[in-house]
């Protein structure tokens, strides 16, 4: 860094002298850099249904002295978990704003912005097996998508010794696969080059009692290098985007001019167009807003970030291995004797073209209609307090973490739309929707555009305004009108749904938010159509789980047996227990629950939830029936038809 400031005439004239020789070389109006602790880390979600995800995910550290660069979970309960609990420790993206600074840069005018991000990786996973097993360290890294900095890393030779590349995997020759007259010619595929492993700088993972960081710098980072530019911006891991980036590790990047106690906060400063021939520039103002709140779109796979942290934490785990379903590879658990393959399996990641999400989520927070105030996301206004003003404007930013197209709407929402009338005049009025800001980070040109919804690719951001709601309104519902609004592909009014306050407004009292009292179970009959006379019979199975027995229910999410159909002595399966994944206190939850393995759950009584194996739940074959279920509990009732149902009991939520 360069001081601005200088005492001496000598050293001014000296600056002076460099200023002619170097006008069209760098500029020396570097200014310091803004800091945050940042650490990646293991975790877990709890998500509405009770199952628990394992997740990579970011978290903040302690505040860097003289730096005005904030960072906070955006899951407000994890944001206002004491230090040191458990709900701290939960998983929930971040969110990162830093105020936007100007001067001059290669002789022009423009953003001065720095950040420096302390990032450190305690990504290590110790095996269960064998004893005394060494830890597996997952390094990482760290990209600002549509921002310079982060560093580009070290491509080595061969891909060895902590390069950033992976070397290419051997491509054998192949014949045609289908009948052909006359010999097969083979074909043999190219080589091909090392593979980019990591987009920035790697940072070796420590272990998680380390206070090791790796500062890494985005923006002003060198005299000619520009600073960070205005707007809102995916942050995520740059190493292995489509394994890391999935197990959580993304947030958001705020750079801005943040609203205060006696001006507007400016998100895109005004500007002036350059001259075209005779045409001179056009003045464009400021993108001024009175508060603003992040609205951060995730998805989880519960299967692929369970056989991630299953591969991390087997022995002899290498995140350069190629996956292969071959017999004795390590995506195979036989060998081609048909034994267990006890040395490669599950020692690389597995694939992720069979990336499946079944929980979506808005700022981490899965919705979940029992616990609507959970997805409440206040507005807020930088340093300034009280009530924002009934003509001010509320800057939404939107971002697209997941790795599928999501298209948010918010409902209700007004704007104000500029419209040219006949005289060369303009007014204003206010119309529902929003109105299109930016785009990436990218000020759009022209009028604003107004729309009732955004189609958001796979990692786009979005900045919009809407007007300030009426007094005594509830807060704005946003959801995914691509229909990501279900949880584990079961439970309804789920996924992708939120709502935003303003001014202290709450969710509305909707029919579909379900408050503990209005749970209801209603009885089911199943006819079948192949009738049931002389044992054993072929069992009735309902591949579906959200057409089983609580289908028709309302706020139901598992159930209990209470009662044995009359045609059938089947009883609930016995599943071994592990470690509980709920404390022991508080309400008890159902049986027939997934668990985070994707198993079976039960709940023995007066204990909480307990993960079972993998696999459908099969009941023991009664003298009568068979009965199959999905672990779920939706129960399907004996073959034989006009049976009377069995007695169930509700499992809420508490």
């Amino acid at each position: 860094m360069r001081s601005n400031s200088f005492k001496s005439p000598l050293v001014r004239s000296t600056l002076a002298a460099s200023v002619l020789l170097l006008a069209s070389g760098a500029s020396f109006a570097q200014t310091a850099a803004q800091q945050i602790n940042l650490t990646a880390a293991p975790t877990t979600d709890t998500l509405p249904d009770g199952s628990v995800v394992p997740m990579w995910g970011y978290s903040c550290g302690t505040a860097v002295a003289l730096s005005t660069a904030t960072c906070k979970a955006l899951n407000p309960a994890v944001a206002g978990a004491a230090a040191g609990s458990a709900l701290a420790a939960s998983w929930s993206p971040v969110v990162i704003t830093i105020p936007y600074t100007t001067g001059t840069v290669n002789g022009v005018a423009g953003s001065t912005t720095t950040l420096t991000i302390n990032l450190a990786n305690h990504l290590t996973f110790t095996p269960m097996t064998p004893a005394g097993a060494a830890a597996n360290s997952i390094p990482t890294s760290l990209t600002i998508v549509g921002q310079l900095g982060g560093g580009l890393g070290t491509p080595g030779t061969g891909c060895t010794g902590g390069a950033t590349c992976t070397t290419s995997p051997t491509h054998a020759s192949q014949v045609v696969t289908w009948s052909t007259v006359g010999s097969a010619p083979a074909f043999t595929p190219p080589s091909q080059g090392p593979r980019v492993q990591s987009f920035g700088t790697e940072v070796a993972a420590t272990a998680s009692t380390a206070t090791t960081t790796t500062p890494l710098c985005f923006g002003n980072c060198t005299a000619t290098q520009p600073g960070l530019n205005p707007g809102t911006y995916l942050i995520e891991s740059g190493t292995h985007p489509s394994i890391q980036g999935p197990m959580g590790l993304y947030g958001i990047l705020v750079v801005t001019t943040a609203p205060t106690a006696t001006a507007a906060g400016i998100a895109y400063p005004a500007y002036t167009t350059p001259t075209a021939g005779t045409v001179a520039g056009v003045a464009v103002p400021a993108v001024t807003y009175n508060a603003e709140v992040p609205v951060l779109f995730g998805e989880i796979d519960p299967v692929q970030n369970s056989s991630v942290n299953a591969a991390v934490s087997t022995a002899g785990f290498n995140e350069l291995n190629v996956w292969s379903g071959q017999p004795g590879m390590c995506g195979n658990p036989l060998n081609a004797n048909g034994s267990q393959n006890t040395t490669t399996y599950n020692t690389c990641y597995p694939p992720a073209v069979n990336y499946t999400p079944l929980y979506y989520t808005v700022n981490g927070v899965g919705f979940d209609r029992t616990h609507a105030t959970n997805s409440l996301f206040p507005v807020t206004q930088g340093t300034a307090t009280g009530t924002v003003a009934a003509t001010g404007s509320v800057l939404v930013r939107m971002v697209n973490a997941g790795l599928h197209m999501h298209v948010p709407s918010i409902v209700g929402s007004q704007t104000t739309q500029t419209v040219l009338t006949t005289t060369p005049t303009a007014t204003s009025t206010a119309v529902p929707g929003f109105s299109l800001i930016a785009e990436d980070g990218n000020r759009l040109p022209g009028v604003p555009h107004v729309q009732s919804d955004v189609f958001m690719a796979a990692g786009k951001t979005y900045d919009v305004m809407i007007n300030v709601p009426a007094a005594g309104s509830t807060a704005l519902p946003v959801y995914d009108r691509e229909l990501s609004l279900s949880g584990n592909a079961t439970e309804r009014d789920a996924g992708m749904l939120a709502y935003i306050g303003v001014n202290g407004a709450a969710e509305p009292a909707a029919a579909s938010i379900i408050a503990p009292t209005a749970v209801v179970a209603r009885a089911d009959t199943y006819a079948s159509l192949i009738p049931c006379t002389v044992a054993p019979c072929a069992p009735v199975v309902v591949s579906d789980p959200g057409k089983g027995v609580i289908a028709n229910d309302t706020g139901v999410y598992g159930v209990t047996l209470m009662t044995t159909p009359a045609a059938t002595s089947t009883t609930c399966p016995t599943c071994p227990t592990r470690t509980p994944i709920r404390p022991a206190t508080g309400p008890a939850r159902g049986a027939g629950r997934p668990s985070s393995t994707g198993g079976c759950s039960r709940r023995p009584a007066g204990t909480p939830w307990w993960p079972g194996p993998p696999g459908a739940c099969t009941w023991p074959t009664p003298p009568t029936c068979a009965l199959l279920i999905p672990c779920r509990g939706r129960t399907p009732r004996s073959p034989a038809a006009a049976r009377s149902p069995p007695a169930w009991r509700p499992a809420t939520r508490p």
